[in-house]
């Protein structure tokens, strides 16, 4: 007789590969990410594997194995069996990582880890039986209601970590931690017991005599999750205990602020991002956080880039937290690091063949990473995006380790990898400025100076082809007769033209800039509410282009009527003193004194009642230099020297 949960099951016949979602036989792509859904395997489902083990549902799948629900047949006791599949039963490093997984875990005895009860290879097929434990994961409660409060935050990890501590001890490093590999089981009491799982990348390290227990992956090949791993991990450098602290201080910054620590648009920019910067703080994430200062000093300690700054155990981190935060433990001491050779500060650089190497032979098993050319904001194959990635990382480690020539070099072969992409030569102009900078520490002004033009080159391309764009989405949108389409994508489009304005300003190009202020005065005269800021700020940008250009008059009239736009939309506001000044300033410099002295007293009497001190300065200064033009220096060095006291402040 089949079950009802069973039956339900049996509907749901594919999972996802990457979310492990299950979903209808009719499916083909992952409603939620796009991932490909494979068919589950329900043969098994009211058979009894190995002789003892009656099998009554799946709870998961992967590309490695899958994961029955189960009922042992003597002890009734209910459990989850992993198994192989079996096309990997003949590969050798899989079938190894396989049981090294159940190896390590079985070693283990702790409440807060997993247990495996039973290993084996029954009819050709690899299994093991450990608890079938029942409860959310973290990365489940964290999907459902984005961050936990720190109490909460506060039992899990010095479970965690209690956990850890007694796998580190029996010189296991997890190396994949992670929110979905921990799994919370509410108790009777109203607690939650958290239980550590999958050690199927564990590294048990080598023991105190020296000798390799036993290593599956060597120095430079690359696993874990991106989002959880240590800068160590990321380089393809071998991990300690250490780098399980730094993915602690990542799961715990995700749990305490709703989003991860360090995060780039792929997998690669992430892995960077975890080698080169350090996450925000808590408040600047969320302003409203109420999570204590020591706690957050605790996430902070373990997201440390040197290992040699972060915990040196999982112990020191428990003893560290808000003692009237922290739930009853057991006795925990504090054990000294044995079998772990000391991080050097300052390491000398070693091309890190084998990242490269791994990462490329995974490039090159996907047909898509040469041929698709990826989006139209972003075009390139994903294969020498990557090679760009590679290279920067390779020319930043090198760096960082004094190794400039060796930067120089990475840094030609990154330049090479943009002539593949498309991006707004976004990625190109990083590339040299990063040259620019490499050069200038080997004291090659030549080729600082060949950069440079190349910066200014790409800079002026890219603001001839916006200015192209822009002006055309402007054109269209003076002929409409109503807010339609082409007005609205002026509209959309305000802060981009205020922005390339100020490009064209700055690189001298001001015939562009009038053509490009003159079309957006016009329409948005006609799309903005009468005396918008808005208006005024494009007013006067067009101001002083005329003034640059000498065209003084219709600078003086834009330069009037962006001041009247601010008078009424914002009077007595930085916007309203800022457009007095200016206007004080060009009658000034046209030598209508009354005119001038009139707009700068009054832009000073309202810069002394804003808490803008810059501005307050530049009121001072402007004003004491037109007393200076009228020769009375008295007047002219009290406003000089108030305003020196101002900026000293």
């Amino acid at each position: 007789m089949v079950d009802h949960e069973t039956r339900k099951q049996q509907s749901l016949s594919k999972f996802c590969i990457k979310c492990g979602d299950k979903f209808a036989s009719g499916m083909t792509k992952c409603p939620k990410d796009g991932g490909e859904l494979m068919e589950l395997r329900q043969d098994m489902i009211g058979t009894t594997f190995a002789k003892k083990y009656q099998i009554t549902s799946i709870l998961g799948e992967g590309g490695m194995s899958v994961v029955y629900k189960a009922k042992h047949k003597y002890m009734e006791r209910v459990v989850a069996v992993k198994v192989l599949h079996k096309h990997l039963i003949a590969d050798a490093v899989a079938l190894q990582r396989f049981q090294q997984e159940s190896q390590a875990a079985s070693s283990l005895s702790h409440p807060n880890i997993v247990t495996v009860y039973d290993f084996g290879i029954e009819e050709g097929q690899a299994f093991f039986v450990m608890d079938c434990l029942e409860g959310p994961t973290l990365q489940d409660v964290l999907e459902k209601q984005e961050r936990i409060a720190p109490k909460e935050a506060i039992s899990i990890l010095v479970q965690l970590c209690d956990g850890l501590e007694h796998a580190h001890r029996k010189g296991i490093v997890h190396r994949d931690l992670k929110p979905s590999n921990l799994v919370l089981m509410p108790q009777d009491d109203g607690s939650q017991l958290l239980k550590i799982v999958d050690f199927g990348i564990a590294k048990l390290m080598p023991s105190e005599d020296g000798k390799t227990r036993q290593a599956l992956t060597q120095t430079g090949e690359v696993f874990g999750s991106p989002l959880f791993m240590s800068p160590e991990q990321c380089m393809g450098r071998a991990p300690d205990l250490r780098s399980d602290i730094y993915s602690v201080g990542c799961l715990m910054y995700e749990a305490l602020t709703g989003v991860p620590p360090l995060m780039g648009d792929t997998s690669f920019e992430t892995m960077t991002k975890h080698v080169n910067e350090m996450p925000l703080a808590f408040k600047q994430v969320n302003p409203e956080s109420n999570i204590p200062p020591a706690l957050e000093a605790v996430v902070f300690r373990c997201l440390q880039k040197d290992p040699e700054d972060r915990y040196q155990s999982a112990a020191e981190i428990i003893n560290d937290l808000p003692a009237t935060e922290r739930p009853a433990i057991r006795n925990i001491t504090i054990h000294p690091l044995a079998h772990m050779k000391p991080a050097q500060k300052k390491p000398t650089f070693v091309f890190p063949t084998t990242i490269v190497l791994a990462l490329t032979i995974t490039a090159v098993s996907s047909y898509y990473l040469f041929f698709w050319k990826g989006p139209l904001s972003d075009s390139g194959t994903p294969y020498h995006k990557f090679r760009w990635n590679v290279y920067m990382t390779l020319a930043d480690t090198a760096a960082r380790s004094d190794h400039n020539q060796d930067a120089a070099k990475y840094l030609l072969e990154a330049e090479r990898e943009t002539k593949f992409l498309s991006d707004r030569q976004e990625k190109y102009l990083k590339t040299l400025s990063q040259q620019a900078e490499i050069y200038g520490r080997l004291a090659d002004t030549e080729k600082v100076q060949l950069v440079t033009q190349k910066i200014a080159e790409v800079k002026k391309e890219r603001a001839l082809g916006d200015f192209e764009r822009l002006l055309k989405i402007l054109t269209s949108a003076k002929t409409a007769s109503a807010m339609n389409k082409n007005m609205n994508d002026a509209v959309v489009n305000y802060n981009n033209v205020k922005e390339l304005a100020a490009t064209l300003h700055e690189d001298g190009m001001f015939s562009q800039e009038e053509d490009l202020l003159t079309a957006a005065t016009e329409v948005y005269k006609r799309a903005l509410p009468p005396n918008d800021a808005q208006l005024g700020d494009i007013i006067s940008a067009l101001a002083r282009c005329y003034e640059s250009e000498q065209k003084m008059d219709l600078a003086g009239s834009c330069f009037r009527e962006a001041n009247d736009i601010y008078k009424k939309s914002a009077p007595g506001s930085v916007k309203s003193t800022k457009g007095l000044l200016e206007l004080g300033i060009f009658e000034k410099d046209q030598s209508n004194f009354d005119t001038s002295k009139q707009y700068l007293s009054t832009a000073l009497d309202q810069a002394r009642k804003l808490p803008d001190k810059q501005l307050l300065t530049q009121c001072l200064n402007a004003y004491g230099d037109w007393f200076r033009q009228q020769n009375n220096s008295k007047e002219a060095k009290a406003l000089f020297d108030e305003a020196k006291a101002v900026a000293r402040k």
